[in-house]
């Protein structure tokens, strides 16, 4: 009796043992599948990647190091000599990501080799969470690892390594999502509902709901702020229509308050980050991105057209070549991110669109004959169909996302990066159809091969032609820094020329925006710091503010106690003087101790007189 009592016990957790090892071998294969696609291997793992779309890469290299030495990204007094950088306050990454990577810190102090193996990993998170999602929409267990990899594996995902924007491309964040919005619609819809209602008592089931809502917008608030702000935007209306459907048809109003609970957790988790963020602990003084207008959502939000149009780099080239034509001749949001969607993505759009149309007509009451029938009624379509449309406001160009701009704040600006929460939309939707009106396996089966033959080309086959990594091992500048190292007392102040603030001040000649982080992120035991990097906005970045003086460099760099001076020849194609001046100040230009041995030898270091 007791041995049988143990294994109805157990039968629960050998199912989500079960679910768990899919899930697992779901995101192996599209971590493996992402790798290879790339050209990633061991070598090339350990090189750092660039690309000559955004130099955004190079600054996320800089936050990977700087984990290595300040766990929790505060002060790091190796940049922004003679003061620190403090990157607890840049909304460049999410705490989540720097959780993982303060784990990464744990094995190896390589920064380059943190945020390759951050980038890997990336596609093995998303298709973990992907697969978690279709199961949570009761859809069979092949049509859920198809769809996940699908997603995890989706174009947008390839261009935001591409862009460097690391952060926004491990989404896993999003079928989160995807699970909150089951969760919040109604309780035939919510994945948990059943568990919860098993409970054997009132504290049980009370504990089995309060778990999931916690667990889930406690994560989702710990991922990119993008990620968080999109799950608010659609849950507030989701709660909003159900309040109005239990007014019309005289439900008990204590049906909102689990959804009413799982957005206010969501909202509560989210505002005691930004309460904190927010603190300038007596360094902050402007905010990050405080220069951003509300007309910037205007050129970085969607289009429809590139929505559902396959993506440049499409094994399908004519298709993509119709991408390339349509981009190319017109002048509407020029400067917004690609979309990123599959063609199987495109195929749920276009999906839903003619279900809302049908939905609209359909005036039949009653049970449905047919599978077709029944799945224009099915909640979870609806649902997902409804969300996708209050998504699309927000995506495209002059939308719900230009009011927010206006009304609320302009730190969300990129709302093309809606995308890719259609696109989980559109899967979702997609694979309720087939599960639904296509059931008997002869037919679903065949349909999702050849899905699986479509997705392959689209997604995989012109990678490498759209998104070049271009790997490289810095042997020179590792060199050099190397050198420096070696010649250097510990702790000695490097000031680096051009004096560039950061972040996102721009290129200077041939000196791309980000470079002077190269030196600290290549270093091999951080012995030395380095000028760039403090704040603007902050009193930390305000030291080599305004000195434009060879006299107030002097007076500056005397006042610093730097021993040393370090030129990227780059940035001065035209003018060497700039440099010379300001280094006759305080050494003898002509007389460099460390020059790099790369072709154009385009470091210098001087060493500071001792006067």
């Amino acid at each position: 009796m007791r041995v049988t009592s143990a294994i109805a016990a157990f039968a629960p957790w050998r199912k989500v043992l079960r679910e768990l090892v899919w899930a697992t071998a779901t995101g192996i294969v599209s971590l493996i599948a992402g790798a290879v696609t790339l050209g990633i291997n061991v070598t090339t793992l350990g090189m750092r990647w660039q690309t000559n779309i955004a130099d955004d890469q190079t600054q996320h290299y800089l936050v990977a190091k700087a984990i290595t030495d300040v766990p929790l990204l505060g002060p790091n007094d190796r940049m922004g000599f003679p003061t620190y950088q403090n990157l607890f306050f840049a909304p460049n990454y999410d705490p989540a990501s720097a959780v993982f990577m303060m784990f990464e810190s744990l094995f190896t102090d390589n920064g380059v080799l943190i945020l390759n193996v951050y980038h890997l990993l990336g596609f093995f998170t998303v298709a973990f969470a992907g697969y978690f999602l279709f199961k949570a929409l009761r859809v069979r267990r092949f049509i859920a690892v198809f769809f996940a990899l699908v997603f995890a594996l989706a174009p947008f995902h390839f261009q935001r390594i591409g862009f460097g924007h690391g952060f926004v491309a491990n989404y896993w964040a999003v079928a989160l999502v995807g699970i909150l919005i089951l969760m919040s619609a109604s309780p035939k819809t919510n994945p948990f509902e059943g568990w919860v209602q098993s409970g054997e008592s009132r504290a049980m089931r009370a504990w089995r709901r309060w778990l999931p809502i916690v667990t889930i917008t406690l994560l989702v608030s710990l991922s990119l702020s993008y990620y968080f702000v999109f799950a608010a935007l659609i849950l507030t209306p989701l709660l909003a229509v159900r309040a109005v459907i239990v007014l019309a048809e005289r439900e008990r109003l204590r049906t909102l308050l689990w959804p009413f609970v799982t957005l206010a957790s969501l909202l509560l988790f989210v505002g005691v980050q930004l309460a904190i963020l927010s603190l300038d602990f007596g360094d902050r003084y402007a905010q990050y991105f405080g220069e951003r207008s509300a007309f910037e959502s205007e050129i970085h939000a969607g289009k429809i057209t590139t929505l559902i149009l396959p993506w440049i780099g499409s094994g399908f080239t004519a298709l993509g070549n119709i991408t390339r034509v349509y981009i190319g001749g017109s002048d509407v949001s020029i400067f917004a991110e690609p979309p990123g969607s599959p063609i199987v993505a495109a195929g749920g759009m276009i999906l839903i669109v003619i279900f809302v149309l049908v939905r609209l007509v359909h005036t039949r009451t009653g049970e449905s004959p047919t599978a077709l029938g029944r799945f224009i009624k099915d909640d979870r379509a609806n649902v997902f169909a409804a969300a996708f449309f209050w998504g699309l406001l927000f995506f495209t160009v002059s939308g719900l996302g230009a009011i927010f701009s206006f009304v609320v704040s302009p730190e969300i600006r990129a709302w093309v990066r809606m995308s890719i929460v259609l696109v989980m939309l559109a899967l979702g939707f997609f694979a309720v159809f087939i599960d639904q009106v296509l059931k008997p396996l002869k037919i679903a089966i065949p349909v999702i091969a050849f899905l699986a033959v479509i997705a392959v080309v689209d997604q995989l086959v012109g990678v490498r032609t759209a998104i070049d990594l271009q790997p490289t091992d810095d042997a020179s500048l590792r060199s050099f820094v190397s050198d420096a190292e070696q010649l250097l007392d510990d702790n000695c102040g490097v000031v680096q020329l051009p004096l560039h603030a950061y972040p996102a001040s721009g290129p200077v000649g041939g000196m791309s925006d980000y470079n002077q982080s190269l030196p600290y992120t290549l270093a091999t035991d951080n012995s030395l710091r380095w000028s760039y990097g403090a704040i603007v906005g902050s009193i930390a970045g305000d030291y080599w503010e305004n000195v434009t003086t060879p006299a107030q460099f002097a007076a500056k760099v005397a006042d610093s106690g730097a021993c040393a001076v370090e030129v990227d020849l780059a940035a001065y194609p035209d003018d060497q003087s700039a440099w010379r001046d300001l280094v006759a100040t305080v050494a003898d230009p002509d007389d460099p101790a460390i020059v790099s041995a790369d072709d154009d030898h385009r470091y210098l270091l001087f060493t500071v007189d001792a006067r």
